[in-house]
């Protein structure tokens, strides 16, 4: 009797399977049905499983992937559902190097969501939204599960799972790692009944057949794409729980199939190694660099291109104000970041901020220049200095370039005066300029550039000046409508600073409040230092 009522529980389960199509764009044979994933109870034993990828499936890295409503027939899907499942979906690009899109694209759209009753939940997976056999009168997802009166706990683990799909996962019991040790026969007799009602072929093609062409993290049985399957169904004894989340290893692996452009926090401060217990000099301003080694998570395939520059700088008024940002061995996983100082000068503190980007990208182009390639330290015959840049690989069109200072080295008994912008930009090549004016005497001088193509959607920057005389600033930037789909990152560095000698050179500059829509951006001094301007520079991307 107890195996009769194991057997009993074992088809009750099975019977209340709900199935998930990883739909394939193979139509001409009807057992040539999508891969499906099974939800049986959620209280089994856990075991083995993990997030896969199609290799054939990928999007390309930073795509912004149009997403669209389906108008036809029989849809059920209310605005509040939509904005519900809006709302999870684009949990999957605030990780990753993707943007989803949502907007009214029809049949242009490369992801068309639809909710049609009794078609189940499903998506194509990755790339194969684009296959000729995929029409673009037809949905390319489906959440015939979901309703209004679907908690926000079963929307969000079925949006991310479907959308994990769209970005090209694969469901996880079906990955050749995994080594699933099937019941077959018991697998075999339960879905050939009803609700499901599938032929031989079709079981294997779901179930038991593994997805030969994938790329695999380790195994993780917490794995959103993967849900639950009955331990009756295997012949250890071993099936899975049932997953709601997105797990640690379905984060860590997405961001390394699709990495950001940055990957770390891009902003070193020299107050972070006092806080952490570092020299008590460094606050005294005995102490001449500030040095953090940065960790790239992930890492990057080869040592990647960056550009540095400063964001905050605090000196002493009594030496020449003398403080560079730099960054050196650079790998694919680190690179060493410092704020330093020299001679006589007192750096009380600084902080440093840059952008990075793979080697092999040729959209971002880097570079630097520093006054001292045209004239000595001590040669203060000329207030102005000014290159022409060569692209190494010339843009279609004039690119945007970005110009901001990372080194600065002025006379202390003159206001500090120094700046440094682009002219003459054009498809090949640009002029950099670092100037100083007035009385102020500019003994060296050091910027950084970047370039990238002026129509690039997913980039933008901008160039702000304080108002005269004011110490603290604080304005609303704004971008333009539509520009980002999601929360961009941003950089903050200085371009220019106009500074009263006589007090202490303390000059800070960040943003704030950041949403897709726009952001705050501040430049402040403080205490008794007189700033008649700042100039700033933003660069953001998502």
């Amino acid at each position: 009797m107890a195996d009769e009522h194991s057997v009993a529980e074992t088809q009750s389960r099975v019977n209340r399977i709900k199935i998930c199509y990883q739909s394939l764009p193979s139509f001409d044979d009807n057992d040539e049905v999508p891969a499906s994933n099974l939800v049986i109870a959620a209280d089994n034993a856990s075991g083995p499983a993990q997030l896969a990828i199609g290799k054939d499936k990928f999007w390309d890295l930073g795509q912004t992937l149009k997403v669209s409503w389906w108008d036809g027939p029989g849809q059920t899907g209310s605005d509040a559902l939509k904005k519900r499942v809006k709302k999870f979906a684009k949990e999957w690009d605030a990780l990753c190097n993707i943007n989803l899109d949502f907007g009214n694209y029809g049949q242009d759209a490369e992801i068309r969501v639809a909710f049609q009753v009794g078609d189940g939940s499903w998506s194509f997976v990755g790339k194969d939204c684009l296959n000729p056999k995929v029409k673009k009168s037809e949905p390319t997802m489906n959440f015939g599960w979901l309703a209004d009166s679907s908690s926000d706990e079963d929307v969000r683990s079925v949006v991310l799972h479907e959308f994990g799909h769209a970005l090209g996962c694969i469901h996880e019991h079906q990955n050749p790692d995994v080594g699933i040790k099937w019941n077959e026969d018991l697998v075999i007799k339960e879905f050939s009944k009803p609700p499901n009602s599938w032929s031989v072929k079709k079981i294997r093609r779901n179930i038991l057949d593994p997805v030969a062409t994938s790329m695999n993290s380790v195994f993780d049985p917490d794995s959103i794409m993967l849900y639950a399957y009955d331990a009756e169904l295997t012949l250890n004894g071993k099936g899975t729980h049932e997953n709601k989340e997105l797990s640690a290893m379905d984060i860590s692996f997405i961001k390394k199939l699709y990495p950001p452009q940055a990957r770390d926090d891009g902003f070193f401060d020299t107050d972070e190694l006092v806080a952490k217990g570092g020299t008590p000099d460094m606050a005294s301003g005995l102490a001449l660099t500030g040095t953090e080694v940065v960790t790239f998570e992930p890492p990057f395939k080869a040592p990647p291109k960056i550009a540095i520059g400063l964001a905050r700088i605090d000196m002493a008024c009594k030496a020449n104000k003398a403080v560079a940002a730099t960054v050196d061995r650079i790998s694919a996983q680190s690179a060493q970041v410092s704020v330093s100082t020299w001679d006589t000068s007192i750096l009380y503190g600084g902080a440093a901020t840059w952008v990075e980007a793979q080697a092999s990208d040729s959209q971002w182009q880097f570079g630097e220049f520093n006054t001292q390639e045209q004239r000595d330290r001590n040669d203060t015959s000329s207030q102005t200095a000014q290159k022409t840049i060569y692209f190494e690989e010339a843009y279609a069109k004039p690119p945007t370039v970005v110009v901001v200072l990372k080194l600065i080295d002025l006379e202390n008994h003159k206001d500090y005066r120094v700046q440094t912008y682009a002219s003459d930009i054009c498809e090949d090549r640009f002029t950099i300029h670092i100037d100083t004016w007035g009385d102020s005497i500019l003994y060296a001088g050091a910027a950084s550039w970047m370039a990238y193509p002026a129509d690039l959607k997913t980039s933008l920057s901008a160039s702000f000046v304080t108002k005269e005389g004011r110490a603290k600033t604080t304005e609303r930037f704004e971008f333009s409508a539509g520009k980002f789909v999601k929360k961009p990152t941003v950089r903050t560095f200085l371009n220019m600073i106009d500074i009263k000698c006589g007090t202490d050179l303390r000059i800070k500059t960040w943003a704030d409040q950041i949403t897709q829509n726009g952001l705050d951006w501040h430049a402040d001094t403080w205490k008794d230092t007189q700033l008649r301007q700042a100039g700033v520079s933003i660069v953001a991307w998502a």
